[in-house]
């Protein structure tokens, strides 16, 4: 898969200019954190978003267990989604 592929099925959606592949991680980070506002680390290691500062050199924990809950519940919400889409059409 290259880069443009994601960019491309969005076009071919008809989302140009309206819907890009990274703003699918802002809708992400918008809804945990919504639902997991007391987990904003975790949230950070999902998006695959890197720690500054001194947190970055000194904490080394992946929060692995508590990211396949969140992932879990996005996948979830997702699902949920899609379903109620179909159901409309």
């Amino acid at each position: 898969m290259s880069e443009a592929t994601l960019n491309n099925a969005l076009k071919n959606l008809g989302y140009r200019g309206r819907q890009s592949p990274h703003g699918f991680r802002h809708i992400a980070s918008t809804a945990l954190n919504n639902q997991f506002s007391d987990k904003e680390q975790v949230i950070e290691a999902c998006l695959a978003h890197k720690k500054q500062g001194v947190k970055a050199v000194y904490d080394k924990a992946t929060h692995l267990e508590e990211r396949i809950e969140i992932m879990q519940w996005w996948a979830d919400y997702v699902s949920n989604v899609t379903d109620n889409i179909k159901a409309v059409a």
